[in-house]
């Protein structure tokens, strides 16, 4: 079980020291990892790309060390934790650059990709050492089993912190899908098939096929009668819920709770170690419904748990080129900001650390968020009565929107475009709620489109 991975973990890396002389710490913490990865920078050379040229690994204990090295990773991942994490994909990519590389190194360099830019935020080097995992998954047939693994990585976590479009990462999470079930790698398979749910979702991917795809992967994890896989299968529920609201099936759109998820489902896993995680992604998506459907007071509720969760390292970097959940935040802020005076100044200062945020990764994540930015922006002008510059960067936003194809996002804009103008031109603003009402039927969000029509359209 999940309790008692890690002492097993630790014993396991003591005999490893004494058999292979790889001695490895058996009490992790972030003086420890950072230690490791000074030395493993040390070693990688000024283009990450001359790695290529190094020899096959040749020294058959070092094989044996990497083969090691890569399951206790991976079994470290699916028991939801990652204290030794850092440490074993240090260690790994530093046996690689000394003995030569080998097939186990592909998922080495992309994993030690998330740790670069976890630890250290240089994404330009994790970006690199993800193009590296994948030619190193090319240039060895032993590494196809590392396949999965290593594009769960780079297109799941690493590539979310460039400016490729989200949209154009889903091909991949696929075929790694389709790879790690044919070779019989299930669980591997199954975080893929999470990756995929996760960035459909966010690249505004037709909601009636996502949870078509949602219940089949769903049914799949639980198939699999393992632990872990219960445990992602839980934490993808409020997830499934937040889509089929969407979908109009449940009794109250703004609340995040139905066949999926419970009210009591967090209570129940109180003290466990994936509690921490699944509060963090009902938190989060029950603020999205609440900011969809004018819920302000849960928004607020939901906004301040999130202040007093305890996010690590890793965890952060896993999700934090997945830059929605700072723009939800913001957007709520910033309404509670001109709803909540007697708190206006609290609200106003949350707001703006979150557009801090989202200025800096829209420096590299253009594509995926300036049109959030613009709208955050938009948001903030409306509520300083800066009009004409408010509706410059409701235009910006619902134009780079529509450009990138996030339809979803294209709806809101145009949607808090039509609020903006409903007090100065009311012939503008019925336009732009049907466009909105029309995004969000071709997003297939049918309960926010009746939302839409109820709210601000007579027909």
């Amino acid at each position: 079980g999940q309790s008692a991975f890690t002492p097993l973990l630790v014993c396991r890396m003591v005999q490893l020291s004494l058999r292979y002389g790889e001695a490895l710490t058996s009490t992790p913490g972030k003086v420890a990892v950072m230690s490791e990865i000074m030395k493993t920078q040390t070693l990688l050379p000024l283009k990450i790309d001359d790695v290529m040229n190094l020899n096959t690994m040749q020294n058959a204990d070092k094989q044996q060390v990497m083969k090691f090295l890569l399951l206790a990773a991976r079994f470290e991942f699916l028991s939801g934790q990652s204290a030794f994490t850092p440490l074993l994909v240090c260690r790994m990519v530093q046996l690689s650059l000394r003995y030569g590389v080998c097939a186990e190194s592909a998922a080495g360099f992309a994993s030690y990709g998330v740790t670069v830019g976890a630890f250290l935020r240089d994404h330009d080097t994790a970006l690199g050492l993800g193009k590296l995992a994948l030619a190193m998954v090319d240039r060895f047939p032993g590494a196809r089993e590392s396949l999965p693994w290593v594009f769960s990585i780079v297109y799941g976590i690493i590539t979310p912190w460039s400016d490729e479009l989200l949209s154009h990462t889903l091909p991949f999470h696929k075929h790694a899908i389709h790879v790690g079930l044919s070779i019989g790698h299930n669980e591997i398979a199954m975080i893929c098939a999470n990756m995929y749910l996760r960035t459909a979702l966010l690249s505004g991917y037709p909601l009636d096929k996502l949870m078509e795809n949602m219940r089949v992967r769903s049914r799949q994890m639980l198939g699999c009668k393992k632990n872990s896989m219960n445990v992602l299968n839980l934490l993808n529920a409020p997830r499934r819920q937040f889509v089929s609201n969407l979908l109009g099936r449940s009794a109250d759109p703004a609340k995040l709770a139905g066949e999926d998820i419970h009210a009591d489902t967090l209570l129940k896993y109180s003290g466990e170690a994936l509690h921490e995680h699944l509060c963090f992604v009902f938190y989060y998506l029950q603020m999205w419904l609440s900011y969809l459907f004018r819920d302000y007071t849960v928004g607020a509720e939901m906004a301040l748990k999130f202040q007093n969760l305890i996010i690590e390292p890793l965890w952060e970097y896993r999700i934090g080129g997945l830059s929605n959940l700072t723009f939800i935040y913001g957007l709520t802020s910033c309404e509670l900001a001109r709803r909540e005076t007697h708190e206006r100044d609290k609200w106003i200062e949350i707001f703006e650390e979150a557009l801090v945020k989202l200025e800096k990764k829209s420096i590299v994540l253009r594509r995926n968020c300036q049109h959030k930015l613009d709208l955050m922006k938009a948001e903030k002008a409306s509520l300083f009565g800066h009009h004409a510059e408010a509706a410059s960067l409701y235009d910006s936003a619902i134009n780079l929107a529509a450009e990138h194809h996030f339809i979803h996002d294209q709806a809101l804009a145009l949607e808090r475009a039509g609020v903006f103008y409903l007090s100065s031109d009311d012939a503008n603003a019925s336009r732009l709620f049907e466009r909105s009402y029309d995004c969000y039927l071709k997003w297939g969000a049918l309960s926010k489109a009746a939302d839409i029509k109820e709210c601000y359209l007579n027909f």
